[in-house]
């Protein structure tokens, strides 16, 4: 039996793993993609401007510049790497090797892609449950009643952000099951073009009064909550390798192992522009 390589290439499996782990994403889209550079080791610090610049001034002819420079804090991606693998016998490559490695490769790339997205949704909750010391109500904001999240409680959020000292504005609100339930009647009430079945899979699915709208199905927001974020500011995605796949034949046990693997870590750098909402 040849090997596993020889009847569908390395790079294939790759790019079908990349594509797949890529396209079922959902929390990771509030964080900014940032290159960490070759031959960095497991942690890379970004600066974080603290506002201390001074606005320019008038100037009359001949005057001294008035020199000012900006202070920075840090905030560190520390590297984690992610992985999992699969062991096939050459008698299940000789049944079918292209459906059997397609479907191993469906999998892991679907668990990896779930994985990465709750590990970034840690860092995006643990922020937007934080109160400012801004903040004239309690988080989360919105009703909190009980009853169906309504634009109404998004607004409260939008509000919330607004008033804090950066002047926050929300792009993407974050729903869950229960949120897009009361979110997709509430926009419908109101008239807009929104079927029961607009929002139904993982992703921005429509936009509304300049917000994006992103369902989850994964059970991270529960309770009817959101989490409105103003994604130019909130965080990174710091990746130190993309995910990745290897195939190594064990010939002891006769069978091929298939691995794939990503490296990098979510960073909060202004986590006050994120706010949690419940209906």
């Amino acid at each position: 039996m040849p090997p596993l390589t020889q009847i569908v290439s390395e790079e294939s499996v790759r790019q079908v793993a990349e594509d797949l782990a890529q396209e079922n994403t959902v929390f990771r889209d509030a964080f900014r993609n940032i290159s960490i550079p070759d031959r960095t080791g497991s942690t890379f610090d970004i600066p974080v401007p603290e506002d201390k610049l001074g606005e320019p001034t008038v100037r009359e002819p001949g005057a001294e510049f008035d020199y000012g420079r900006e202070e920075y804090d840090a905030v560190t991606l520390e590297r984690e790497e992610y992985a999992s693998g699969s062991r096939i016998t050459e008698e299940e490559i000789a049944d079918n090797s292209f459906a059997l490695l397609e479907d191993h490769i469906d999998r892991h790339a679907q668990k990896m892609a779930e994985k990465l997205d709750a590990e970034a949704f840690e860092v995006l909750n643990a922020a937007a449950t934080s109160a400012a010391p801004q903040d004239d109500v309690a988080l989360p904001a919105g009703s909190d009643n009980g009853d169906d999240m309504t634009f109404e409680d998004v607004i409260e959020g939008m509000e919330v952000l607004e008033s804090r000292e950066g002047g926050y504005e929300g792009d993407i609100l974050f729903v869950g099951t229960d949120a897009k339930n009361g979110i997709v009647r509430d926009l419908s009430d109101r008239g807009t073009e929104l079927g029961d079945n607009t929002i139904t899979g993982n992703g921005v699915v429509t936009n509304y009064a300049g917000v994006d709208i992103a369902f989850s199905n994964n059970n991270l927001l529960t309770d009817n909550d959101a989490i409105l974020v103003d994604t130019e500011y909130f965080g990174y995605e710091g990746e130190w390798l993309p995910i990745s796949t290897d195939q190594e034949e064990d010939f002891d046990s006769q069978s091929t192992k298939l691995q794939i693997r990503w490296k990098g870590d979510w960073v909060s750098t202004q986590p006050e522009s994120a706010v949690r909402i419940r209906g």
